[in-house]
Order: structure tokens, then sequence, then C-alpha cells
């Protein structure tokens, strides 16, 4: 299959948005050395100050000043990149401004809390030379950033007066505001675009200054590319998009009756209202360059509004097909002055599962889950079974763990895990009623789920630093039979942390930057099914940037039925054994729907993937991505079944 790189995507996105002719540039601009931070801060000036919180009483301090990297990179102990970009901004080639508050406070060292150059709290500020705006009605300043934030506030102030008034706007809310647009466009938020109008400031005044303030109590804030830029009469931007995917690469088996929403953000940045503003989301089939699914929205949006656009049509995930190459596609079909900042697009691959275990790239916890009481829960993405979801047993659970201190070593501290069962299952479920509140404990008596699996395990059995912690499970409900799911069901992992000790215990979260990407925190109606696969199945629930790393390994258990075996002609694998690649030729009597179930020998589940109303087809397995040995190829569909030896050989 044709791998496209996501880096190469955003890199053409970044090109695309950021040709601004249309634009009449009061100061900087492409190419000025102010704006880009070309080898350093330049006429920039910057201050810093040690203060305490909420940035009260400060005192001069040079070491919490804003800096120049050559990359753009950060160094510190729980955030450091490794001298590697922050931010992927049109000039990060020749620099951009960091203000690294996790350095500050310990110097690149973990052990070194409150001891670092400049401690924590700081009070930073990045100021710009003065600049005239006078006969400009309308003014924004336009910049890339990325921040990683603990307890850090960020600002913009404008001056008109020379520095004797500051007017302060807000950007800590990561949402859209009247007169803000941020516009994430590329493969994560490290491109992020603020567009901020500060017309009510500096609007025909002389005398102008901004600078960006931060309150710093770790990780960082980076700024390049900053341009203050007179507003047009008509200038639509498209902003934020739901991706209806929470992974870039998803495997087959993952596709049931999974219901894919389409959302995103729209502004108008000009000055005139707009009555007819029309926005298409678009599913393409990249490889043929075909659309499998399109829907449209034509709304009215007045100068200065924002609004959030959710389509009422959807496309259910199951109808694509594996091993291919998807883009999705939002479009403002709309003439206006700046149509660059018109488009979004992003890629998602079908595969057949193996393949995600090479784009899964690093395991972290810094940013992770920290039970700080008795009852405190990460969560696996809900995922929901076929029609053949009674076929699969849950055994155990894998939930990456890190530690503080002895907080491992404690034979009280426990690790739970629950399996629950959602009791609704439909394309509008309301998931929010569950995850959007304050959960506190899992409830037995609830109108929403049913906890239908358990296990829990002491931390010291065999657990270490950065490990995968294996959980044996039961059935909650029966004891004495295996805990084996229904078909056509929503199921969540809950993972609990129980700890006496004052020492952290860290869920390690799965962070994929480049190929996860979702820019709501909570869905905007209930998406299903997202399971991802390694060598077992894989979730992710809440902020699905960084999802909580946690697995349920399944076995494949069939119940019998009164199906025929379908006869030897219908299901073929070649060539048998295999060493590179394996194809299952299916061809039945008539159309029908079930499964494709790879496991191995014992039964562990290595790929499913779904065939809908289909009477023949042919499916091709990467065989030099699975370990030498014997496998067992179950094609089950309503009108019989059959299971056929596979060999794989090095």
């Amino acid at each position: 299959m044709k791998r496209i790189s996501t880096m190469i995507i955003a890199l053409l996105l970044m090109a695309i948005y950021t040709n601004m002719d249309a634009q009449v540039y009061i100061w900087g601009g492409p190419g000025d050395k102010n704006s880009e931070f070309d080898g350093g801060l330049n006429d920039w000036t910057t201050e810093g100050f040690t203060a305490d919180a909420n940035c009260a009483n400060p005192v001069a301090n040079d070491n919490a000043k804003w800096e120049w990297d050559a990359n753009g990179a950060t160094k510190g102990a729980f955030s450091s990149s490794r001298g590697k970009p922050n931010i992927m901004s049109p000039s990060i080639a020749n620099g951009a401004a960091v203000f690294d508050s996790d350095y500050k406070d310990n110097g690149g060292n973990g052990n070194n809390t409150g001891k670092g150059p400049a401690p924590t709290h700081q009070l930073g500020y990045l100021t710009s030379p003065v600049f005239s705006c006078k006969d400009h009605h309308s003014v924004v300043v336009r910049f890339n950033h990325h921040r990683l934030n603990f307890y850090s506030d960020f600002y913009l102030e404008v001056t008109n007066d020379g520095g004797v008034t500051w007017n302060t706007i807000d950007l800590n809310d990561d949402g859209f505001a009247v007169n803000r647009i941020t516009h994430t466009f590329s493969a994560n938020d490290a491109a992020t675009v603020e567009m901020i109008d500060i017309s009510k400031y500096a609007a025909d005044k002389d005398n102008v200054q901004i600078r960006f303030k931060i309150c710093g109590n770790y990780y960082y804030w980076v700024i390049d590319d900053v341009y203050v830029m007179e507003q047009v009469e008509d200038n639509i931007v498209l902003g934020d998009c739901f991706y209806p995917s929470t992974q870039y690469a998803r495997p087959g088996m993952s596709l049931s009756n999974d219901t894919a929403f389409f959302s995103c953000y729209v502004a108008n940045v000009g000055t005139a209202n707009n009555d007819s503003v029309n926005v298409t989301a678009i599913l393409l089939d990249f490889d043929n360059r075909t659309p499998v699914f399109s829907t449209e929205k034509t709304v009215a949006i007045a100068s200065g509004d924002t609004l959030r656009i959710d389509f009422d049509d959807y496309f259910i995930t199951k109808d694509l097909a594996v091993d291919k190459n998807y883009a999705i596609i939002y479009r403002l079909n709309n003439a206006d002055a700046n149509t660059t900042d018109n488009f979004y697009g992003q890629f998602m691959v079908i595969n057949d599962g193996a393949e995600y275990q090479k784009l899964n790239k690093e395991l972290r916890a810094n940013t992770g889950y920290r039970p700080n009481a008795a009852e405190s829960y990460a969560f696996g993405l809900p995922f929901q079974t076929g029609d053949a979801g009674q076929d699969y047993l849950v055994k155990s659970v894998e939930v990456g763990i890190v530690g503080a201190g002895n907080a491992l070593a404690e034979p009280d501290n426990v690790v739970e895990a629950y399996l629950l069962e959602f009791n609704e299952n439909d394309p509008y479920f309301n998931i929010e009623n569950f995850f959007g509140g304050d959960f506190s404990s899992i409830d037995i008596e609830n109108d929403f789920y049913s906890v239908v699996g358990y296990g829990v395990k002491p931390l010291t059995d065999g657990v270490e630093n950065w490990s995968l912690f294996t959980i044996p499970m039961e059935n909650d409900v029966d004891p004495d039979q295996p805990l084996r799911l229904e078909s056509n069901k929503l199921y969540v992992l809950a993972m609990n942390v129980v700890q006496t000790t004052s020492d952290n215990i860290w869920v390690l979260f799965s962070l994929n930057n480049l190929e996860m990407h979702n820019f709501e925190n909570i869905f905007p109606k209930a998406q299903l099914s997202y399971i991802t696969y390694t060598d077992t199945w894989r979730g992710a629930f809440g902020n699905v940037n960084t999802p909580p790393f946690c697995t349920i390994e399944l076995e494949h258990d069939p119940i019998a039925t009164k199906q025929p075996e379908l006869p030897e002609s219908a299901v073929n694998v070649s060539p048998n054994p295999a060493t590179d690649k394996f194809v299952v030729e299916y061809n039945f009597k008539q159309a029908t729907s079930g499964e494709l179930v790879l496991t191995t020998n014992d039964g562990k589940v290595i790929n499913r993937r779904p065939l809908n109303n289909v009477q023949s087809g042919v499916e091709t397995y990467r065989a030099s991505e699975m370990p030498a040995g014997q496998y067992l190829m179950n094609v089950k569909t309503k009108i019989g079944s059959r299971t056929v030896p596979v060999i794989v050989q090095k």
C-alpha cells in the first residue's frame, strides 16, 4: 500500500495557508526579520521577573526572559523536545521565540524542581518595536504558536500610548471567541495559527506596540511569524475542523457500525456581514481521487463572529475499504479576499492492523493520568462489537505504568480494570452524559452502563517503571463463566490505580503527534468502535491527542451454531505457506455478511475484517509482519463458516 507522509502533507498545507498575497501588511510580514525571528529576537525587547502566584509582586530576573532558539525547541526536564522544533511555522528554519517555563524552573533536571535559573512563577514579556496603524481602520495580529501548559497563563497585550497603558487579550481559552480565530490546519497543534482583531486598540493609531505575556508555571510557549495586517471587507476563515476518526491509521478490524460525524468552526474576520457562507465536508478516496461521502451546509455569519457548524449527515465506517488512503477535507466555497485559509485536509489510512504498530511512536507519562484520590479513572475509547461479538472472550487487559519513588514497590498499591457495557447503542447516543461530568466512581446502579468485567492486580507483581502491566479479567456478573462480549454492544475500558503512598503513579499515555489528531476534547456526538491494533486491541478516550495507554486482549472462541460448513471451494488462501504476503479469496453462493478473523493457533485475535453484503472478493495480509508459525483464518458468514490453517515462514 502506498504510504503518505503526514509531515509532507502538513508542509504542503502550510505553504498553501501562508500564501497571503491578498493581505495588506501594516507591520512585518513574510520575509521580515522581526516577524520571523530570523537569527534572533532582533528589535523585539524582553523583560523577565520572578513572581508570586498570579504573577503578583514581580522581581526582575534576567533568567526569566523570553529567548530565541534556532530550532524553536525546549529543554525542560518534563517537556524537552531534544533540540527538535516544538512549532510547525513557515519560517521555523531561522528560529523562533521561546519561553521555556519548565527549563527555567528545573534547569533540565527532573530532580531539581524549583532550583533552576528562574523558579516558578515567572513573568515574561516579549515586546514588539513601535509601528504605526495610521489610516488603517482595522488591524489584525496573526501569529503561529505552540504551547504545552500545566498552570501557566497566556496573553496578548496592545498599547497605543508608548506603553503607559496596556490592553490585555486573554488567550487562555482554547476555544473560539469573538474577534479571535484559532486555525489548526496541519498534523497537530504545533502549527496553530491565531488571528486576533486589535482594531479597538490600534486602528488609526500612530504609536502602537504588541507584546506577548506569560505567567509561567510549567511548561512552554513558542511563537513565530508575527504579522500585523489590515482587516479586509470579505474574509471568511475556516478554523479548527473535527477529525471524524481518532486515529490517522485505522485497522480494518475496527470498522464496525461506527458513525463518523463532521464538524468545524468558521469565522468572519472581514468587516462585512455574510449571509451565505457555504461549507463542504468530504471523505475522499485519495487513491482514486473520488468522493466517497460529501455533505454541505450554508449559514449566515456576522462580521467578527465565529460559528461552529455541525453537519447533519454522517457516514458509517464499515463501508470503507481496507488498505486504502482516504482524505478528510473541509472546504469553504465562498470567494473572498484570501481563499488560502478556506481549506483543511488530513489523511486517514485503513490498513490491516499490523501497520499501526509502526506508527505508534512512543509512550510517555509527563502529561499522563495521575490519580490523586482513591477513585480516579483513565478510560479507553468506546468500542463497538459487530454481529459476531459473542465469539470473543476478554482474558486480560494491559496498561502502561510508571511510578515515582517507591510507588511501584508498595504491596497495597493495586491497578483495577473495569469493562463497562453500555445500555444504549445507536448513532446519536450521548456519551457526554457519562464522560462529560465529574466522574468519580464506578456505579453499578446507573442508567448508562453495566460492569461486566473486573480485574485487579498488585503493582508489586513483576511491574517495573515504563512497563506494560497485564491484569487478568473475570466475568463480574458470573465469575464461573468466561468474560464473553455480546454482539452489537458498546464497551468502554476503565483503569483505576488505588495507592496508599504519597508518591504518584502514572498511567502511560500513547502520544503520537503526527498520526493522531482531534480538535475536540468532548465529541459532538457519540463515535463508536475506535479500536486500534498493535499486537492486541487498543483504544483511547478523553483528550485524544494524549490518550491513556490501555489494551484489551481478545481470544476468538466461536459459539457453535447450526450454520453449515462452507464448501472448500468457497475459501482459498495463497500462497500457503507465505513469507511476504498472502491473499484470502472468497466466493459464496449468494451475497452475505460476516467477518474474516485471523487468529493464532490458540485463538488470540490477530486481525478482524468485516464482510458487508458481499458474494466474492479478495483480502491481502502482510505475512512479513507476522512471526513465523501457524495461524487460523476463520471465515464466518450468515450462510456458513470455514476455518483454513495458514502457515507463515521466515
